[in-house]
């Protein structure tokens, strides 16, 4: 049985088909949601429920190896669930979300109920294999004003690249109840520490369920070596 889940149309809540996304996964909807993020970002206390309803929103990459980028406030990023709302990366060079990293502008996040769905091919450029290029989903704080908190829960990442999650410069981050696949040289999350080694990280994994390219069960891959810093990896 599938559940559709129903929110409010509270002030706070920005649906991003109110913003002209089709959800059809045919039509480029990039812009659409990032005029949705703008007003949320540009309202007097930034922040709010950014909302995608029901269907597949195909995101292209732009600039700065994110497809759609949240700078500002406290945020939550919300589907109907894994199989009812997902987003589509239309090229693997840019994760379907990329958020921070402005200083001051990004406190907490919670992500929940998204399906993240991998575009097929990556043209590798050269670059560093630590930067965020070939994920699906990309939290990234400022070294000297971290992003506070993170939580991913009900949410799939299906073949990313490179990697399902890339994190850094973030306080506390907890990734619960997801489904995450990757291949043979692929991290299902790779979080790299604070270059600031005077400050303290914490990484949680709940737990999730982990598969290889075939959707066979696979063990975690976590790559937390990079940088340096002070740090807690708890793995449940």
């Amino acid at each position: 049985m599938i559940i559709t889940r129903k929110y409010s149309s509270a002030s706070n809540l920005y649906s991003v088909k109110s913003f002209g996304a089709k959800g059809d996964g045919l039509t480029d909807d990039t812009n659409y949601v990032q005029a949705a993020i703008t007003a949320m970002e540009a309202a007097v206390s930034p922040g709010g429920i950014l909302y995608f309803p029901k269907g597949s929103y195909l995101l292209r990459g732009t600039a700065e190896w994110r497809s759609i980028k949240v700078n500002a406030g406290n945020v939550t990023i919300r589907g109907d669930g894994i199989g009812l709302s997902r987003l589509v990366q239309a090229d693997a060079q840019y994760p379907v979300i990329g958020i921070g990293a402005d200083a001051n502008a990004v406190g907490s996040v919670l992500i929940e109920h998204l399906g993240f769905i991998a575009a097929e091919s990556l043209t590798d450029d050269g670059q560093d294999l630590e930067e965020a290029k070939g994920s699906l989903l990309s939290v990234i704080g400022d070294e000297d004003n971290m992003i506070r908190s993170l939580t991913v829960r009900d949410c799939l990442f299906e073949n990313g690249m490179r990697r399902c999650i890339y994190l850094k410069n973030i306080k506390i981050a907890n990734i619960n109840e997801c489904q995450m696949q990757a291949g043979d040289d692929q991290d299902h999350v790779t979080a790299v520490k604070p270059a600031n080694s005077g400050v303290s990280w914490h990484l949680y994994v709940g737990s999730n369920i982990y598969l290889d390219e075939d959707d066979q069960p696979k063990a975690r891959v976590l790559d937390p070596a990079f940088g340096s810093g002070s740090g807690t990896v708890v793995v449940h």
